[in-house]
């Protein structure tokens, strides 16, 4: 098997029974196919793998997290969270969660494997997307957004890495990681995010809520048509690319000088998503139905595009191989698919933490 590693640690699996279908922790008998590839890594130690389940088959994606490092960093809390906003995506353009499982050092989130890659490497390789191209992902992270916020859920790390296309060219919204759930008239306090992607109440550091989505649904479609950010400055300072945020207003870059066609509809949508006082914000009073009633969207049939009956602007090359991960940063997939041998001392200190990880089982 090539590239596990094996530990003495026993299987807690969760009320799926599925735990024990990658077998024991990192068993290289079990669980992980040869061909497995590590399709992202965190900082903190959170790794992707790509994994088969060994009755059927079947291909996912199962993120590995260390509870040494959960609870280093105090995330336990919001390690549940995500958990628990993963299991409640329930929206075709999300990726929920399948299964969850736990080994003594280690937690397991189970979820689709969407084999066509990141967004952000297919606009890397294009440079930017036709504005039909940039509409058809746009609307969809709307519906996305949309969904979670009428959960509850403030999703807070929009951006073109946290978009997934499938093969047949759709995307979804994936990693939760800085989701929070808020109710009733609840704000979040976090400075937490993308720099580019930050909206202006984040950077006042005043209280936010459920606006700073549609902010970064804004920055996106800009990026996806434009090619960049509409304020990033290229300067690894970012106090200048904040003020600029807070105060500048969205500049659009002449049609004839840079070959950039953006309909009246795209500019207006855009710079209606980026105003700067949230409370007047396109999406802030009536949520996903304000920003679907927006001019930008009126030539797309919603039912269709729900159920996938729309033909998309681009669909991913793959092989028939259900473990092709060539739309993958080869950063990642070209790394062997080793999981790390955590110190005795660490895994003394999960044994006396145990308890706070019950929910997990």
């Amino acid at each position: 098997m090539k590239g596990a590693g094996s530990t003495t640690a026993s299987t807690t699996s969760s009320s799926s029974g599925f735990g024990d279908q990658f077998g024991e922790d990192y068993d290289p008998k079990s669980g992980f196919r040869d061909a497995s590839r590590t399709l992202y890594a965190k900082k903190g130690d959170s790794k992707v793998f790509l994994v088969e389940k060994k009755d059927s088959k079947e291909v996912y994606a199962m993120k590995s997290l260390r509870k040494d490092v959960i609870l280093d960093y105090d995330q336990v809390e919001s390690t549940k969270l995500e958990k628990e906003i993963l299991m409640q995506a329930d929206h075709p353009f999300l990726v929920g969660m399948h299964y969850v499982f736990q080994t003594e050092p280690k937690i397991f989130f189970v979820m689709r494997f969407v084999r066509g890659g990141e967004l952000f490497m297919h606009l890397r390789n294009a440079t930017r997307f036709p504005e039909e191209r940039a509409k058809f992902y746009a609307v969809q992270v709307a519906l996305a957004i949309g969904h979670l916020h009428k959960k509850h859920i403030i999703y807070r790390d929009l951006k073109p890495e946290n978009i997934l296309m499938d093969e047949d060219g759709y995307i979804c919204l994936t990693d939760f990681g800085l989701a929070k759930i808020l109710t009733d008239n609840a704000q979040a306090f976090s400075f937490c995010g993308t720099p580019e992607y930050l909206a202006p109440e984040i950077l006042n550091e005043k209280g936010h809520t459920f606006p700073v989505d549609w902010w970064a649904l804004g920055i996106l479609t800009y990026e996806m048509i434009v090619g960049f950010p509409p304020f990033y400055t290229g300067n690894s300072n970012n106090l200048k690319m904040y003020e600029l945020i807070k105060k500048k207003p969205v500049y659009f870059p002449d049609p004839t000088r840079h070959k950039i066609k953006m309909s009246d509809e795209c500019k207006d949508f855009i710079t209606k998503l980026l105003e700067k006082d949230p409370a007047n914000r396109l999406g802030t009073k009536s949520g996903i139905d304000e920003v679907m009633s927006h001019p930008f969207f009126a030539d797309l049939n919603m039912d269709d595009l729900v159920n996938k009956r729309l033909e998309p602007p681009f669909k991913p090359k793959l092989s028939t191989d259900l473990f092709d991960v060539s739309n993958f940063d080869s950063q990642f997939t070209s790394e062997e698919a080793i999981n790390s041998v955590i110190p005795q001392q660490k895994l003394d200190q999960i044994r006396k933490n145990m308890d706070q990880f019950e929910d997990f089982a």
